[in-house]
């Protein structure tokens, strides 16, 4: 609980520097244009129905793993899913965005941490790579 409140602390206190930062600026209005009108033009836009698909895909995603205790990965691959059978996106751009190189060493760096945790982990290895050079004959 204590790693988790730090967390929370330090996030909170980098959004509010963020915030207090940021609120100063104001929107520039094209020309001829007031600052009410495009604020009014800005807010206007509806969404299309992809947006409004996945938006309600997304919240029924949070209520199930939330209210249901849905798996999380599992049930955001099934949303995925929903989402890709529905095209409400361009799935090869998308691909094409995802930061792989990161996936990867993420990926790497939690098997290398999770490994030594594990009862055949690091210490079985070296402990049957010792057993191994025991049995085998001397080169000398």
């Amino acid at each position: 609980m204590a790693v988790w409140a730090a967390n929370f602390a330090a996030h909170a206190l980098v959004a509010l520097a963020a915030y207090l930062v940021l609120s100063g600026r104001r929107e520039v209005a094209p020309a001829g244009e007031s600052r009410a009108a495009t604020a009014v033009a800005a807010t206007d836009v509806a969404l299309s129905g992809h947006q409004r698909l996945t938006s309600l895909l997304i919240l029924a995603w949070i209520v199930g793993v939330v209210g249901f205790k849905l798996n999380l990965g599992m049930s955001a691959f099934g949303t995925a899913a929903l989402l890709l059978l529905a095209r409400a996106g361009d799935e090869q751009a998308a691909i094409r965005k995802v930061p792989w190189g990161v996936i990867l060493m993420v990926c790497g760096v939690s098997l290398l941490i999770a490994l030594p945790g594990e009862d055949r982990g690091w210490t079985s290895s070296r402990r049957c790579s010792r057993a191994w050079r025991r049995r085998s004959p001397s080169t000398a």
